[in-house]
């Protein structure tokens, strides 16, 4: 998935950044600026709901994206509750990808009215963390 993610993301002109897991995501944000992660929300070591608690308390501005084989009512209301920006099932097609990121991204711009967008484009990130299965 992971991979899949960043062939996704590179096919539009974005970076994308994998992490094994949830905690080594997060170490590497708190070393580079990331305007969007795209998450599993079952991963080994830390889940993707507990990856995006973490990254809405540590780094609000980041638009979180969830991705999921195993989609309940429960868990999508909770992923949005939490701060996620949309919440993917899988199989998703790559056009639901890379509509969720670019709006992300136009969402995280809004938000951080001194980043210049169109000139940030080839530095915009995303994170793709591997799924467990």
């Amino acid at each position: 998935i992971c991979e899949n993610c960043v062939r996704i993301l590179a096919k539009i002109d974005l970076a994308a950044d994998c992490a094994v897991n949830g905690q080594e995501a997060l170490r590497r944000m708190a070393d580079r600026s990331y305007a969007v992660v795209v998450t599993d929300l079952k991963m080994p070591n830390m889940d993707g709901m507990t990856a995006l608690q973490e990254i809405k308390k540590n780094f609000p501005l980041i638009e979180v994206i969830m991705l999921t084989g195993h989609a309940t009512l429960e868990s999508g209301i909770e992923a949005m509750r939490e701060g996620a920006f949309d919440y993917l099932m899988k199989p998703f097609s790559p056009e639901s990808l890379e509509k969720a990121a670019v709006t992300a991204i136009q969402r995280s711009a809004a938000e951080a009215p001194d980043w210049d967008v169109p000139s940030q484009k080839a530095s915009m990130s995303s994170w793709a963390m591997p799924a467990e299965s």
